[in-house]
């Protein structure tokens, strides 16, 4: 409790007052009040009058000292946290990041941030996707991968950031986006249920400090430069959160037709759809998502599907069901299927941005490199010093075979 003491005496609270404070008559002129108005209005006062009066809050000071001392320690902590992370030239990726870690994301607000999450079988393609961004980015850009462990040669990159696969599906509860009911075959086994493909629905989680992000598979090839996909995205002019729920929150390739994956029964649902996207590749305004709760939407279609069967694949169709034909439409060129390019020798390829293996065979696998033109990837995918990794590959879209049919296509992240 407060108390009085004068200069040069002791004071004997027991003695004195039969209350929690012993009153002088005395006043503090610096605020014209008596002592005991002081203490009622509980004043932080510890000051000595020129008559002698010294009010003294001991609990109050205690505790101004136990937060300063305590201010102090989280200071030089953090001080030190920050030195063993990169220190003051820590990567602009986010206050706290340390190279290769775990934890949460407080990432730059406008700076481009690509997201890949995979198995270990596929961290070669998304190790080859990342050399192809850098070797055409037109400035700094981000990247989030989230896998089982960090990608090789790539651990000390600190605008490479990794998160525990494991620890990103406990906290997200992401086996509520799977489908365990359809049991798909082939290589593609266990894409209804591998959390690294579901990973894509909580990225606004991931970055929360973040405006837009890039959702990418691991089975990819960028050749044109992001950060001005990142500048022309999502320019839209508006006002309020009333704009917020208006405007797209999704940017991605168009394609004709009803979502890949639907069963009859969802066909019969959701046939009408007139137009829809492949979600291996596209864009996130994430304040957008955050406000239109589609990570909420998509959770109700994945735990409604387990009843009424509307899809047999994984992470495509919830994706396009809560999106609908909102979306923003980026140019074709931004996700190309490589299984539907046609070759023509030394001609000079047709602005591909975006190189995508969608499917179970994937470039980096044997066996496989005439069909499906593995040869460009493996630009980017063979380490090598004195590999010239400049755009050599000359595709030429010559023909691309309308993926505007619903013939079925893959929807792993990688």
């Amino acid at each position: 409790d407060s108390f009085v003491e004068s200069p040069g005496t002791t004071n004997n609270a027991a003695s004195q007052t039969t209350s929690s404070a012993w009153v002088s008559p005395c006043k503090c002129p610096q605020h014209d009040m008596s002592l005991d108005d002081l203490l009622e209005n509980r004043l932080d006062v510890d000051l000595l009058s020129p008559n002698g009066c010294r009010v003294v809050d001991r609990p109050k000071t205690r505790r101004r000292w136990a937060l300063w001392v305590a201010g102090a320690v989280l200071f030089v902590s953090g001080l030190a946290f920050g030195f063993s992370l990169g220190g003051p030239m820590a990567p602009s990726f986010a206050a706290g990041h340390h190279r290769g870690g775990s934890g949460g994301e407080r990432s730059v607000r406008h700076g481009p941030v690509l997201v890949y999450s995979s198995d270990d079988d596929q961290q070669a393609g998304v190790v080859a996707s990342i050399r192809s961004v850098q070797m055409h980015a037109s400035g700094p850009v981000e990247f989030l991968y989230i896998g089982n462990s960090p990608l090789p040669g790539m651990e000390d990159m600190p605008q490479v950031r990794f998160r525990k696969l494991s620890l990103v599906v406990k906290k997200y509860k992401l086996e509520q986006f799977t489908n365990p009911t359809y049991q798909r075959g082939g290589k593609n086994a266990e894409l209804n249920t591998e959390p690294a493909n579901f990973v894509r629905f909580v990225v606004h989680d991931l970055l929360p400090k973040q405006d837009k992000a890039m959702w990418i598979d691991a089975d990819t090839i960028v050749e044109c430069d992001v950060v001005e996909l990142f500048r022309n995205t999502f320019n839209d002019e508006f006002d309020g959160h009333d704009a917020l729920l208006k405007l797209p929150a999704v940017a991605a390739v168009p394609r004709v037709g009803y979502p890949i994956g639907l069963s009859g029964r969802g066909r019969r649902s959701y046939g009408d759809e007139e137009i829809s996207f492949n979600a291996g590749v596209y864009l996130m305004e994430l304040n957008r998502w955050r406000a239109q709760k589609l990570t909420d939407k998509i959770r109700q279609i994945t735990l409604a599907n387990r009843y009424e069967n509307w899809y047999y694949t994984g992470s495509q169709p919830p994706l396009a069901l809560a999106v609908g034909t909102h979306f923003e439409h980026l140019p074709r060129s931004w996700n190309v299927k490589m299984k539907n390019v046609n070759l023509v020798d030394g001609a000079i390829r047709d602005e591909v941005c975006v190189m995508h293996w969608a499917g179970p065979n994937k470039p980096w696998n044997p066996g496989h490199e005439e069909r499906i033109h593995s040869q460009f990837w493996s630009t980017y995918g063979t380490p090598s010093s004195d590999r010239d990794v400049a755009r050599t590959a000359s595709v030429s879209v010559k023909t691309i075979k309308s993926s505007d049919n619903n013939e079925e296509e893959d929807d792993t992240p990688r």
